[in-house]
């Protein structure tokens, strides 16, 4: 093989490649541009409110720290009493949260299988629970969460309007700590509003995110149970949703505040565990989103746009390639006098450079959008970039990955989250008392 044809490989590598990307951004950019509208209202009803009877769970790994706080917050609901039971489930403790939890006012429930993830705790304790006809909903909040008073009964407007499963607002509540804290926040606000709101604009479905949803035990029924094996449940249960044609709700209403990570590493290893479980999600699941499609009772939308989801980490891995083939071409062009080390050199440097322009403005859009101060996130809003570029190595790695550790994410009693959560509760009483 002649170095030109080798160079030539290599370009058509890299333009294959960077087509491949480019469609699925744009098709990315044009669902997100339905986020800038205010989001679609859950119908009303004239049904009684207040009767919806919700088990409140919460999943707690050596959360001594942080749980008193949550099941603080969930006790303070502007919801009937006799109508909601919160209940935390203690699993693969060293610490006291069991302790912390009961003293704080929680139900302890004990998981009596090997617990590996999230999903495992979660399946366990519904088994318990569905089997007693005494709720007519779940919810699921991680650990170091605050609830804002309103979540259960703005959760139940859903329910009462039909919908089967929902999925509430996430907040940040160390937005300004760090850079990394900064980036993973405005990750978040970009989920909330150019993922699931742009979505639910268009008559799609919101996307389970990990904390503050909620799904019905009908809709449990109709599942089979909790049937995630991947180590993104979350995600992995909004795809089984998608295949029985139930469309998750978006309750931006509904607020929950959690703890970003601060330091690059903590926020690495989940991104790990995500990452192996999209690619175990499109092992699963591919073939069945696909069987739906153009099936009555199924949306087509919903069923292709999850699997689009599923893909995201194999657009890194085609991104990856593109630049590595690119500078490749480029390296070679050069050795051979094809093309002059100077243009190599400026191109690659143009790349980078346009990169973090345009992933630093869509930082920008999504404060902007969640309505924060840029003085407040120029941390996260200038780390996004390198937030968003670590995302390809983690496909490339995970792609020879077939499990990852579930890690324990350590949490600290942050005092600026209990702030926010605090702003937050006092801005929606002084909107309901008319005041501006």
């Amino acid at each position: 093989m002649t170095m030109e044809l080798c160079i030539r490989i290599l370009e058509c590598i890299a333009f294959v490649t960077m087509v491949l990307s480019s469609l699925y951004a744009l098709y990315i950019a044009f669902i997100a541009l339905f986020g800038f509208s205010k989001a679609k209202e859950i119908p009303q009803t004239d049904k009684k409110p207040g009767n919806t009877r919700f088990a409140v769970l919460i999943p707690a790994r050596n959360e001594e720290a942080v749980i008193r706080q949550n099941v603080a917050s969930l006790l303070k609901q502007n919801y009937p009493k006799e109508s909601y039971r919160v209940f935390v489930i203690p699993n693969n403790c060293t610490d006291r949260t069991e302790m912390a939890a009961g003293e704080a006012g929680a139900e302890i429930l004990k998981c009596e299988g090997r617990i590996t993830s999230k999903g495992d705790v979660v399946r366990e304790i519904l088994q318990q629970l569905s089997t007693t006809g005494a709720y007519d909903a779940y919810v699921v909040f991680d650990a170091d969460n605050r609830v804002m008073p309103d979540f259960l009964s703005e959760m139940e407007k859903a329910f009462l309007a039909g919908f089967d499963a929902a999925q509430g607002f996430r907040e940040s509540g160390n937005p300004s700590a760090t850079e990394t804290s900064g980036a993973c926040s405005v990750y978040y606000w970009l989920d909330n509003y150019f993922y699931t709101q742009s979505r639910w604009n268009l008559g799609g479905s919101a996307l389970i995110n990990g904390t503050g949803f909620a799904f019905s035990d009908a809709c449990l029924q109709r599942t089979g149970g909790w049937q995630t094996v991947s180590l993104t449940e979350d995600i992995e249960y909004s795809g089984i949703l998608a295949e029985v044609g139930t469309r998750i709700a978006w309750v931006p209403q509904a607020v929950s505040c959690d703890d970003q990570p601060e330091k690059f590493l903590p926020a690495w290893q989940p991104r790990l565990r995500w990452t192996v479980g999209m690619y175990q999600c499109v092992k699963a699941h591919t073939g069945k989103l696909l069987s739906g499609v153009g099936k009555t009772g199924r949306s087509t939308f919903m069923l292709l746009d999850m699997l689009f989801f599923y893909l995201f980490p194999a657009t890194g891995v085609l991104g990856v390639t593109s630049c590595v083939t690119g500078i490749a071409a480029a390296v070679l062009s050069s050795a051979v006098g094809i093309l002059p080390v100077g243009k190599m050199l400026l191109g690659v440097i143009t790349g980078v450079v346009i990169s973090f322009i345009v992933m630093t403005l869509v930082a920008l859009a999504g404060v902007l959008r969640a309505g924060k101060r840029v003085k407040d996130t120029y941390k996260g809003i200038l780390g996004f970039w390198f937030f968003a570029v670590s995302w390809a190595p983690i496909a490339i790695i995970c792609l020879f990955r077939k499990n990852q550790k579930w890690d324990e994410i350590k949490h600290k009693n942050n005092q600026e989250i209990d702030k926010l959560a605090l702003e937050r509760e006092k801005a929606t009483s002084a909107v309901e008392r008319g005041k501006p």
